[in-house]
């Protein structure tokens, strides 16, 4: 069975953060992580949740499949 989490979240993640021009600490604030857990996501050192994908999918408005596999949202 496939994961929930899409296996390159954090690249996806990274994508969406240079290409808006986005703040690490900022982001990190708005789904309530400290900036060095945002740091240890971006460089896979950290487990991407589900939690975590949906807060981030809500926090830079984008959909749920942006971080997730389409079957599971």
């Amino acid at each position: 069975m496939p994961g929930v989490v899409i296996p390159d979240a954090n690249d996806v993640l990274k994508k969406v953060i240079n290409d808006r021009g986005l703040k690490k600490n900022y982001l990190a604030k708005e789904i309530g992580i400290s900036a060095s857990s945002m740091s240890a996501l971006l460089h896979g050192n950290k487990k991407f949740t589900a939690e975590i994908a949906l807060k981030l999918s809500k926090a830079l408005n984008v959909p749920q499949d942006y971080f997730l596999n389409k079957s599971y949202s």
